[in-house]
This record gives C-alpha cells, structure tokens and sequence, in this order.
C-alpha cells in the first residue's frame, strides 16, 4: 500500500509537471506568433523603404534630366535632410535596441541569481518523499525561459538592424557621390558657358565695326543686302561660337537660347511622370518597367530634336559665312 501511494503521488507530481510544461508550450507558441507578426511587419517596412528610395533615385534622376540649376540646387538640399533624418532615425532606434538588451540581461541575473538553489531540488521526488516544487520556482522558470527567448528576438533584432544601418549608410554615400557628380557637371557647364559668353563678344566686337563702315552704293541694293544679312547677328553668332565638326557631339557647347528651348520642351513631361510615380509607388517593378519606357522615349526625342537643331545651326553658320564672306567682298570692291 505504501508503495502504491508512492506511485500515485509520483504520478500526481508527474502530471502536475507535463501541465505546467502544457502552459509553458502556450505562452511559447504566443511568443512566437508575436515574433513572427513582427518579422513580417519588419520586412514589410524595409519594403516601404526600398520603394522610397528608389522613388528619391527616379526623382533626381528625373530633377537632373528637366530641372534648372536653381531646381536642382533645392533638391540638393532637400536630400541632404532627409539622409540626416534617416541616420538620426537609425541611430535612435539602435540606442533603444542596446538599452532593451541590457534590461533584458539585467532581468535574467537577477533571476538566475534568485532562483539559485532550484535545480538541486528536482530529483528529490523520487528518491524519498514526494515533495512538489511550488508555484514561484515555476514562475521564476517560466520567466527566465521568456527572458531567454527574448534576448535572442533581441539579438537577432539587433543584428538586422546593424544591416539595415550598413544599407542606409552605402546608400547615402551613393547618393552623395551622385550629388558629387551633378555639381561637378553644372560648374563644366558653367564653366563651357563663360567661355561661349566671351567667344560671342569677341565676335560681336569683330562683327560692329564692320557693320558701322559707310557704304554708298546707286540704287542701294548693297544696302538692303548687307541690312538683310545683319538681321540677326546675336544668332549668328552663337550659331559660329557653338558649330562642332559632328552632329551629336552639341551636349556641352549650346547656347543659352537653345538650353532654354529643351528646358521648356522637356518641362512639360515633368508633371504626369510624377503623377504616375505616385499612383504606381506600391507596384515597383510596373513602375520601374515604365520608367525605363519613358526614359528611353524621352532620350529618342532628345536626340532628334538636337541633330535637328545641330543641322539648323550649321545652316545658319553657313549663312553667316557666306554673308561674311560677301560683305567682305563688297567692301573690298569699294575700296
């Protein structure tokens, strides 16, 4: 009878203990569940990001190819704060993972320090007389098994967003190095614009006096030759201050008036490219399939309308030479 009442008190303890193991697997599958909703919420906003960051890049892209300096300048700066706002997001959210860690660490001593002299007492049970741990030991043994558990999500949580800061990071310093180029780009073509100003200065210095000399002519046909010629000489010369021997080869050496002119063709298409960035930003790859469409198209364009400009201009340099070269002659003769 002794024996039997052993075993039913075994058996007793036994079941008592697969029920609080019952209870532990619950709250594990609700942790997990939790960390799971998490994870998934976390990919999700790195999504978010990717498309926000890939909207920016097309933007700029967009800004640099149809925008002004004074526009570009702007954007600049608008980018410029917006990597300072990710970096101190970023960092924030580190600081608040590492205090995290190091409560949750602090909590599992404090709890393994408390519950010390547990472990010995498990095996008591079934040697002498049945002795069943009590509610607290299981508590504090629940707890540091959750205390566990979250130090490793926090770990792992950690760890993910130590990637993400890298990512951040090479991003920035990618679009830095963009922003680098542009601004390199904008002071050559400063730079290609002073010296078309002083080339067509030297020209018109060139081209006054020989408009002022008298001529006097019977019937004045000359005359209303040499006003017919001079009709427009600032076109002229910027036509032979920016002809190039090949057509396509026009990029950097334009005036302005022909700088203004593809501003005010390419500004148009600005307004639904960013009406239809904003409608597709939740479906990427459609709008990235589009962008690269309309990218294409715009470049197509661009180049007709520069050979058809190229060749205008060099028709009109040849004008200008042969008026030039006539007036010259008429001068002569004079003479």
């Amino acid at each position: 009878m002794v024996q039997l009442s052993n075993y039913l008190q075994e058996a007793l303890h036994r079941e008592l203990l697969l029920k609080q193991k019952m209870v532990i697997l619950q709250e594990l599958l609700s942790t997990l569940l939790q960390a799971s909703e998490k994870s998934w919420q976390g990919q999700l906003n790195e999504d978010k990001l990717r498309c926000k960051l890939r909207v920016l890049e097309n933007q700029l892209q967009a800004c640099t190819q149809s925008y002004s300096k004074e526009c570009v300048k702007k954007i600049l700066i608008e980018m410029e704060d917006q990597k300072q706002a990710y970096e101190q997001k970023a960092k924030e959210d580190f600081q608040k993972i590492l205090e995290d860690k190091l409560l949750t660490e602090q909590q599992l001593e404090n709890s393994q320090v408390s519950n010390g002299i547990s472990p010995t007492r498990v095996f008591v049970p079934l040697i002498g007389e049945p002795a069943l741990p009590s509610t607290a030991q299981l508590r504090a043994d629940a707890q540091n098994e959750q205390l566990r558990r979250e130090l490793r999500a926090l770990r792992d949580e950690h760890g993910e967003l130590l990637q993400r800061a890298s990512a951040l990071r090479s991003a920035n310093d990618r679009q830095a190095g963009h922003i680098r180029h542009i601004q390199d780009k904008l002071q050559k073509e400063q730079e290609q614009k002073v010296t078309l100003e002083a080339t067509i200065s030297h020209l018109q210095s060139k081209l006054d006096p020989q408009a002022e000399q008298p001529t006097e002519e019977p019937g004045g046909d000359g005359a209303k030759e040499r006003s017919a010629n001079f009709v427009t000489p600032s076109c002229a010369e910027e036509t032979r201050a920016e002809a190039s021997p090949e057509p396509g080869a026009v990029s950097h050496q334009e005036p302005d008036c022909f700088l203004d002119q593809v501003f005010t063709t390419q500004t148009p298409s600005l307004i639904p490219a960013k009406e239809k960035q904003s409608a597709l930003s939740e479906h990427p790859e459609e709008e990235e399939e589009e962008e690269e469409e309309e990218e294409e198209a715009g470049t197509e364009s661009l180049k007709d309308e520069m050979q058809k400009r190229t060749f205008q201009l060099t028709a009109e340099e040849n004008e200008v030479r042969k008026s030039l070269s006539r007036n010259t002659t008429h001068q002569s003769s004079c003479r």
